[in-house]
């Protein structure tokens, strides 16, 4: 399968009502991966926004939320003033110990974390969430 036809398969794969209903997970929470070579992130950020503003929920029944976690990161730093801070705490104190410190800022070691409840509060009940900006978040 090309790239192209990867990518068409995911608007096939969201408008049918078994995907959304969850039918054969065993009634659990479902959720897929869809990976990609670094080289095509672009493309996959354009068919993203293209999903999103194609999305009429009154059609498909569903509403298509995007939450990019890298931005989601940034925007509470900023929220919180801290971003000056963060700088100044790489270049003073090193990576490892800015990750540590944004992680606890984000409360990342407990099950209802920054991502999570952010998420949790900003989606709708007929929604269908895709999560991007994986990579961009790394190392964190």
């Amino acid at each position: 399968m090309t790239f192209e036809e990867r990518l068409d398969q995911i608007e096939i794969v969201i408008n049918q009502k078994e995907f959304r209903e969850n039918k054969g997970l065993g009634n659990e929470v479902g959720y897929y991966v869809f990976d990609y070579p670094e080289s095509e992130e672009l493309r996959v950020r354009e068919y993203v926004r293209y999903l999103e503003e194609k999305n009429n929920p009154a059609v498909t029944g569903y509403e298509l939320k995007v939450f990019d976690i890298y931005d989601l990161m940034i925007d509470l730093i900023e929220e919180e003033g801290l971003l000056e801070a963060c700088i100044q705490m790489e270049e003073q104190e090193g990576l490892d110990y800015l990750i540590d410190s944004v992680c606890s800022l984000m409360k990342m070691d407990q099950n209802d974390n920054y991502f999570v409840t952010y998420i949790d509060e900003h989606t709708p009940e007929e929604a269908v969430v895709f999560i991007v900006g994986v990579g961009k978040i790394f190392p964190f």
